[in-house]
Formats: structure tokens, C-alpha cells, sequence
């Protein structure tokens, strides 16, 4: 699964803007320098270009938990807290047919609500 973070993070000249501890590739947190950022723009344009002839798949997370195709809103809320991402993939008879993000989950709930 590869996310528009998961992109940017792979087009950013690696430690240019500091990591998120978080990430299951990332061993230390640093704290970038963003007067150092601006002021190496163009140095970060260059690096971005040669970034870009990197394999995607160097960038991709593993999917570790989806959800059904037929699975209740109530379940897709649940999954999305318990497993704090912004998107789950939606799987039919072992295939992946889709995705599910939080801005669709949330435009259910207004619709349910009728607050839209």
C-alpha cells in the first residue's frame, strides 16, 4: 500500500526534512532546521528529480488490516481508530478491490446526521 505521504516522503532528499518516529522504517526522530529548508530550495528541487527514479515500492507499507467489502460503517470507524490510518484497503474474495479514507467514512456519518 503506498500513501500520498508515503510519495513525499520518498521525494524528499533523505534526512533534508527530519523523520517521524513513528514510521516503521524510521529508528531516530530529528528535528529539521527549516530556515536550513528554505533557504536550500533549489538544492531540494534537483534531489527531488533524482528521488523520483527510485522504485515505488521502496516507499510502500505492508497491508496489515483491511476491510470487507460488506463490513458496517460502525466496524469501519472502529478499524480506522484502532489502526490510526487515514485509509484501510477493502478486500472481496481475497482481492483488493478498493480503498476506504476517512473523508468518505466522515461524508457517510453527515449524510446519516443529514448535515451536509
Amino acid at each position: 500500500m503506498i500513501r500520498r505521504r508515503d510519495i513525499l516522503r520518498g521525494l524528499e532528499p533523505h534526512g533534508f526534512f527530519g523523520r517521524h518516529a513513528h514510521h516503521p522504517k524510521i529508528f531516530v526522530e530529528v528535528e529539521p532546521d527549516l530556515n536550513l529548508i528554505e533557504a536550500a530550495f533549489d538544492h531540494f528541487c534537483s534531489r527531488c528529480l533524482k528521488q523520483a527514479d527510485e522504485p515505488v515500492e521502496k516507499y510502500m507499507i505492508p497491508i496489515e488490516h483491511t476491510l470487507n467489502h460488506d463490513d458496517h460503517l460502525m466496524k469501519i470507524i472502529y478499524m480506522i481508530d484502532l489502526t490510526g490510518l487515514s485509509l484501510l484497503p477493502v478486500v472481496k474474495d481475497s482481492e483488493v478491490i478498493g480503498v476506504v479514507r476517512t473523508v468518505e467514512v466522515l461524508s457517510e456519518i453527515a449524510k446519516m446526521l443529514d448535515i451536509e
